[in-house]
């Protein structure tokens, strides 16, 4: 029994750790070698300042709320009682 534990919590541990920081590295090298897009995605310009259009995406979730409004209303309930604790 003393040796299941030993290979659960040694050799097991190390390669879990050593395929996770492989695969960062592989996604990063990955996002690193792409080009980067030229296209810009506005269709008009806006007039508000950017910050407060930040603080609407992040904090509202307007896509979100567009497209599920169930999942929107469950998110917000997960965030803000993420918050609470």
């Amino acid at each position: 029994m003393e040796t299941l534990y030993y290979i659960i919590l040694v050799p097991m541990v190390y390669a879990s750790i050593t395929v996770f920081l492989l695969g960062i590295i592989i996604r990063i090298t990955k996002l690193l070698l792409t080009q980067p897009h030229n296209t810009n995605l506005k269709i008009y310009p806006e007039k508000r300042p950017k910050w407060l259009l930040v603080l609407n995406d992040v904090f509202l979730l307007p896509n979100v709320r567009r497209n599920n409004k169930i999942l929107w209303v469950f998110l917000l309930i997960f965030h803000i009682s993420l918050l609470l604790l």
